[in-house]
C-alpha cells in the first residue's frame, strides 16, 4: 500500500505540473524567438573586408574560430541559438543571432567583402540552405561546410560548397588512428596511413 500510495501521489503531481511546465516552455521559446532580428544584425558589417563568416557557433564553430583568431583573422559568427550567442559574447566573440540562410543577414554580416564562408551546423537542410544562399551572393568565394555523411556532402557540393568535411569520415579516421596506436604503430606510419585514406574518401565525394 505504501509504494502504491507514493506512486499515485507522484502521478498526480506530474499531471498537475505538466500544464504549468508547458506554459513556461512556451514563454521561454517565445522570448528566444523574439530576440532574433527580423532582417539585419544588431551591428552592420557590410563594409568589412577580408573576414571569415562562420555559420553556426556551437562546438565545431567555436573550434574553427579559435584557430582563425590565433592567426589574427577577423571572424563574424552567425548563430540561430540565443543561448550559444550569449555564451560566445561572454567569451569575447563577435557573434550574432541570425539565420545564415537569409541573404539580408549575410549582407549585414559583410558577405560582400568576406574572404571565406564556413558552415559548421549539423542540421542537414539548414546547412544546405546556408551554402546555397551565400553561393548565390558570392559564387567566387570559397565555402567550406560540415557534412553529416557522403550523401550530405554531395548535396552541399551541388549547392555551391568548395570543400566539405564529412563527420562520419573524420570520426572513422580518428578512431582508426587510435586503434593503430594501440596496436603499436608509430605516429608517422599512422599519419601516412590516415592521410592516404582521407584522400581516397574525399576523392569519392569529389572534394
Amino acid at each position: 500500500p505504501e509504494p502504491g500510495g507514493m506512486m499515485a501521489a507522484i502521478a498526480g503531481l506530474s499531471m498537475l505540473l505538466i500544464p504549468t511546465l508547458g506554459k513556461v516552455g512556451t514563454f521561454i521559446a517565445d522570448r528566444l524567438r523574439a530576440q532574433e532580428p527580423a532582417h539585419t544584425l544588431e551591428e552592420d558589417f557590410s563594409d568589412l573586408e577580408g573576414h571569415v563568416i562562420i555559420a553556426g557557433f556551437g562546438r565545431v564553430g567555436h573550434a574553427v574560430a579559435r584557430i582563425l583568431a590565433a592567426e589574427e583573422a577577423d571572424v563574424v559568427a552567425l548563430e540561430r541559438s540565443a543561448v550559444n550567442v550569449s555564451r560566445a559574447r561572454n567569451a569575447g566573440w563577435r557573434a550574432y543571432l541570425g539565420d545564415a540562410a537569409r541573404q539580408e543577414i549575410l549582407h549585414s554580416a559583410g558577405a560582400d567583402g568576406a574572404r571565406l564562408f564556413v558552415v559548421t551546423v549539423d542540421d542537414v537542410s539548414a546547412a544546405e540552405g546556408m551554402v546555397r544562399a551565400f553561393h548565390k551572393l558570392r559564387p567566387e568565394v570559397p565555402i567550406i561546410a560540415r557534412a553529416r555523411d557522403h550523401e550530405h556532402a554531395q548535396r552541399l557540393i551541388d549547392a555551391g560548397a568548395k570543400e566539405v568535411i564529412p563527420d562520419a569520415v573524420e570520426s572513422g579516421l580518428q578512431m582508426a588512428g587510435r586503434t593503430l596506436h594501440e596496436f603499436g604503430y608509430n605516429d608517422e606510419t599512422i599519419r601516412d596511413r590516415l592521410a592516404a585514406e582521407r584522400d581516397e574518401e574525399y576523392h569519392r565525394i569529389g572534394t
